[in-house]
C-alpha cells in the first residue's frame, strides 16, 4: 500500500542526501546543447524515427518522449554509430528538462542520471577521457536534484531504491573510467561508494575484487567475492548467474 511520507522518513531521505562525498567532484563546463545546423539536425531526426519505427506504439505520450530519445541513442551506441546517438542522448536531455521544470516536487521527474551516463559513455568510447568524466560527474551531481513533495504518494521505500541504484550505478561508470585511468585508489574509492548505495550491485563488487587481484591483493579480493556471495539471494536471477560465474572465478585464482 502507498503511504505518505513521515517527517522521519524525509529526514532520513535529506541525511543521505547531504552525506559528504568520498571523492571531489568538479564542476565541468561541457555542453548539453545540440549545437547541429538544421540540416543536420533533420537528417539525425530522421535516422532515428527510421531506427525506432518498429518501437513507436511505445512512445506515442509526449511524457516518455525523453526515453524514446534515449532508448534510440543506446541502440545506436550499441550500433556503433556515436554521432548520431551523442545527438538522441542530448535530445533526451533535452526532454528531460522540460519534465523537471513541470514537475519539480515529483522525485521520478527530476531525478535521472541515464542520459548523463549515456553522453559521457560516447565521449568514453571516444576516447575523450575528460568530457566522459565531467559528464559522470554531472550524473553524481544529479542527487542535488533528489527533492521530495509533502504531499508525494509515491512509496519511500521505492524512492530510495530508485535513488540508490541511480548512484550506484553512476559511481561505477565513474569508476571504470579512473581505471582506465590507472587512477587505481580513486577507482576503489568510487566503487566502494557504489557499494554505498547498493549493496546488490554485482559489477561494483566484481570490478573491486578484479582490481584487487590485478594488484596481488589476492587476499582482499577474496573477501570481496565472498562478500558478493553473501548478496546472492537479494539479486536479480540475471545477477545470481553473473554471480555464480564469479564465485567459479574466485576458487580458480
Amino acid at each position: 500500500m502507498k503511504k505518505k511520507l513521515t517527517n522521519e522518513e524525509v529526514d532520513r531521505l535529506k541525511n543521505i542526501m547531504e552525506a559528504q562525498e568520498a571523492t571531489i567532484i568538479k564542476e565541468e563546463s561541457v555542453s548539453l546543447e545540440n549545437t547541429y545546423d538544421s540540416e543536420v539536425v533533420a537528417t539525425m531526426l530522421s535516422i532515428i524515427n527510421e531506427y525506432m519505427q518498429p518501437y513507436a506504439r511505445e512512445f506515442k505520450e509526449n511524457a516518455i518522449k525523453g526515453r524514446y530519445y534515449l532508448d534510440a541513442g543506446h541502440k545506436l551506441f550499441n550500433q556503433g554509430d556515436y554521432q548520431t546517438a551523442m545527438f538522441a542522448y542530448k535530445k533526451a536531455f533535452e526532454c528531460g528538462n522540460v519534465k523537471y521544470e513541470s514537475g519539480k516536487t515529483h522525485f521520478e521527474l527530476n531525478f535521472d542520471v541515464e542520459p548523463f551516463l549515456a553522453i559521457g559513455s560516447v565521449f568514453e568510447i571516444e576516447e575523450q577521457y575528460d568530457k566522459a568524466m565531467a559528464f559522470y560527474n554531472k550524473a553524481i551531481k544529479q542527487k542535488d536534484n533528489f527533492q521530495i513533495s509533502e504531499s508525494t504518494t509515491v512509496m519511500f521505500e521505492n524512492q530510495l531504491d530508485y535513488y540508490n541504484k541511480s548512484l550506484a550505478k553512476a559511481y561505477c561508470y565513474k569508476a571504470l573510467l579512473l581505471e582506465k585511468l590507472k587512477a587505481i585508489d580513486e577507482a576503489l574509492q568510487n566503487l566502494d561508494e557504489a557499494i554505498k548505495y547498493n549493496k546488490f550491485s554485482c559489477i561494483a563488487y566484481w570490478e573491486k575484487a578484479n582490481i584487487l587481484k590485478e594488484a596481488g591483493q589476492f587476499d582482499k579480493a577474496i573477501a570481496v567475492y565472498d562478500e558478493l556471495m553473501t548478496h546472492k539471494g537479494n539479486m536479480s536471477d540475471n545477477d545470481r548467474v553473473v554471480t555464480e560465474t564469479y564465485h567459479y572465478i574466485r576458487h580458480n585464482f
